[in-house]
């Protein structure tokens, strides 16, 4: 039986105590079924799941604290939450044929690595809320994410898009749906990010300079993510980008993150993003998201995770094109604001 931490009976989140409740008994009952685990090994993952339960209703919890929900998306995040169907523990088999997986979402069921190591900032326990908190963020974007594979298809049919993208040897529509996937990593992984550190009281570090073991041939770039910090920094220069954001010069990569993060949050943020493509040089766009999908792919190409096989050496020139139309763009937006 799960007990829940918080008291959810407002009228706003009557049913999440139930659906916690659901959720861990039925998360449960899967792992008693299909593990083959030893009984000191299945008390032990049995803990771990009532944790991840646990995790589940503290990142609801920093989500409204932090301002990530509000009266104007109660309904669609509670919606997304409570369709999470199941969080099971990768079994040992599965984590020593990819010892980098840590956690991953699909049709609506979570799994999640029992143990993690330690990195720099956050011991065991505390990275491994921070991974599950990530992966929970994956249900809430599949509001706009489950949409993208039939957006990405429907602009490959444009045959100016499609050969424009063949330029640069983008030759198929999944560039495109990688690029909004890499979107959704750092939407997901920077809210967790914020709602790691306030939940263990720490203070977010300072960003600094990394070199990449994977991606963009040694060159230098800037973060403070646990995880996925190769995307930082693309991430946040790509929400610049975007009008319907309202930012300036004035927001850190923090407050840059935090708004596209509550912008993903509602229910139309595919269609700002359309919009924002249509009403702009929608090729460049375009361009861009798909040089982004090479750089996700290459990311995943370590763990053998890629759809394309020479992302990794397409890398740095998919970075080279990001780079060079999102910077003519960002000088652009400056020029049009000074003439206001």
């Amino acid at each position: 039986m799960y007990k829940t931490i918080y008291d959810w009976s407002n009228s706003n989140f009557s049913s999440f105590s139930e659906f916690l409740k659901k959720l861990y008994e039925l998360s449960s009952n899967y792992y008693d079924y299909t593990s083959t685990d030893d009984e000191m090994t299945k008390r032990v993952n049995r803990s771990k799941i009532r944790n991840f339960i646990e995790n589940l209703e503290k990142y609801m919890f920093w989500l409204i604290k932090l301002g990530y929900v509000t009266k104007a998306n109660i309904s669609l995040v509670l919606k997304q939450l409570t369709s999470l169907q199941l969080i099971r523990i990768i079994d040992s088999k599965e984590r020593n044929q990819n010892k980098n997986v840590v956690g991953y979402t699909s049709q609506n069921i979570v799994s999640l690595a029992p143990n993690i190591k330690e990195s720099e900032h956050f011991n065991s326990n505390e990275r491994s809320f921070l991974s599950s908190t990530h992966e929970y963020g994956h249900i809430i974007n599949d509001n706009w994410s489950s949409y993208s594979e039939k957006i990405a298809s429907k602009l490959w049919e444009n045959t100016e898009l499609r050969r424009e993208a063949q330029k640069y040897s983008f030759n198929s529509p999944y560039y495109f749906l990688n690029g909004l996937k890499l979107i959704d990593e750092v939407i997901t992984e920077d809210t967790s990010e914020n709602i790691t550190y306030n939940e263990f009281s720490k203070t977010r570090p300072s960003k600094s300079f990394k070199v990449s073991d994977r991606l963009y041939h040694d060159r230098v770039y800037f973060s403070n993510f646990d995880f996925y910090d190769e995307f930082q920094e693309i991430g946040v220069k790509f929400a610049k980008m975007l009008s319907f954001l309202k930012l300036n010069d004035t927001y850190s990569y923090e407050d840059v993150l935090e708004k596209l993060s509550k912008a993903s949050m509602q229910g139309n943020f595919l269609n700002k993003l359309l919009d924002e493509f249509l009403h702009h040089n929608l090729k460049d766009y375009y361009i861009i998201i798909c040089a982004m999908g090479v750089i996700k792919d290459a990311f995943y190409e370590k763990g053998q995770l890629n759809l394309f096989s020479n992302s990794m050496k397409k890398s740095y020139n998919s970075f080279q094109i990001f780079n060079k139309l999102t910077t003519s763009h960002l000088n652009e937006n400056k020029k049009i604001y000074v003439k206001k």
